[in-house]
Order: structure tokens, then sequence, then C-alpha cells
């Protein structure tokens, strides 16, 4: 979605008939945002679209899924449409059993719900702050991943800060959800991968930062920004003084 949905707008600015197509909302699956960058997550991330929900957006792969399974049990069989049969036999289910699955869905939302108020209001105690001004921090956030560049440009620095801004705290969730979300090893691998992808671009990012700046506002090195629970960076230090 992060690269189609931009392609698309280029493409309607070229031929504005397609300019409808753009009415569509660019929505990124859960669980396929946990392989994005933190950025991509922020800005395409179905948990962060207005109107989502709770829901994983996973719902074309669970029919996917079934009739896999149906295709590996039927390949050999005479009939051919006996996947189409399958595939209205699960319609046919899920229609039948949408009031008990929707009732199901309202009440986890509601518990969810109702959960989230209750952190949010400790939160605000917490940190002494207003519904107006976590309001603004939600937008800070959308604005910056929004600003943020999909490639990094050697010659950029605040598009460099803001790929390093969203690098870091990417790598730092990703080593937390490697053993707390995972239960096997080959998934675990693939969390690894990613990590070791994004420590690279990291690395490029600070070394084509420290080029464009003094060496009194250089950051680095990579270990020692992911080791900071709350890494500070020089240009946040400038703000504060």
């Amino acid at each position: 979605m992060c690269k189609y949905y931009p392609y698309l707008q280029k493409v309607c600015e070229a031929f504005p008939d397609l300019v409808p197509l753009l009415q569509m909302k660019p929505f990124l699956s859960v669980m396929h945002a946990k392989g994005h960058s933190g950025i991509c997550e922020v800005q395409w991330g179905g948990r962060n679209q207005e109107g989502a929900g709770m829901t994983v957006g996973e719902e074309v792969e669970q029919v996917n899924y079934f009739l896999s399974r149906v295709g590996l049990m039927t390949k050999c069989m005479t009939k051919s449409d006996m996947i189409t049969l399958q595939a209205r036999g699960w319609n046919m289910r899920k229609k039948s059993n949408l009031h008990e699955y929707l009732s199901q869905r309202y009440v986890k939302i509601m518990k969810r719900t109702r959960e989230m108020e209750q952190e949010v209001e400790a939160l605000k105690v917490e940190l002494g702050k207003t519904e107006v001004e976590l309001q603004q921090w939600v937008t800070d956030v959308k604005d910056w991943a929004a600003a943020t560049p999909n490639d990094i440009s050697p010659d950029d620095a605040p598009g460099l800060q803001r790929v390093m801004e969203g690098l870091a705290p990417s790598i730092q969730q990703k080593k937390v959800d490697k053993y707390r979300q995972t239960d096997s090893n080959k998934a675990r691998q693939r969390i690894q991968t990613k990590i070791a992808k994004d420590k690279t671009k990291l690395s490029q990012a600070m070394d084509f930062y420290n080029r464009l700046v003094s060496a009194e506002d250089a950051v680095g090195p990579v270990d020692v920004i992911l080791a900071a629970e709350c890494p500070l960076w020089p240009w946040d230090m400038e703000a504060y003084m």
C-alpha cells in the first residue's frame, strides 16, 4: 500500500479520468503493517485509520486459506466446480453466523474501548496533560509520518532526521515483539531479518547526516541510540535549550 497509493496518485495526475480511484481508502492490515517501518505503519496501518475499529484486515486471507486447503484436496477429483461450491458454502456459513460474529465483536470492542479509555485517563494524570494536548500529539505524529520521505536522501538533513526518528523506535519495538508476539523460530527469523535491514538503513542515514553537520551535532553510534529507552537527538536538545 505504501508503494501503490503514491503511485496511484501520480497516475491520476497524468490521467484525470482515473481520479475516482482515489476515493478508495488506503488500508494496510494490522499483521502486514508489523513488517513495515514505523512511519509506514502510522500512515497506512489499519489500526490508525478512522472507522477501521478493531478489525485485523485479514478477512480475504482467511477465505484464501480455506480455499487453498480445498484445492489440495480436490485437485485430483473429476468435478471442476468443487472449489466454487466450497466458496459458496463459505459465504452461506458466514451469512448464517454473521449475527453471532457481529455480537461477539461488538462486546469485545466495547470492552477494549473501556480499557483504552482508562489507560488514556491514567496517562493524562501521570503526564499532567489534557485531552486536547494528547490529540495534538496524535496529529503531530501523523504529520511527521506524512512528511517523512520513503527514500534516504544524502543531502536532505530534515528528511534524514525524520528517517532516523522513525527507524530507531521501530527497531526497538520489533526487538520487543520478537519473543513477545511470536512462538516459532521461523517467525523470529523473519523479524530478525527485518531488524537487520532497518539497522543498516539507520546506520546509513546517520552516516549521511553526520557528513552534513558539525561534529558537535553528529549522531550515533547505532547501538548507543537503540540502547536508550527514549533517544534524545541533538536537534531535540537544541529545542529544549
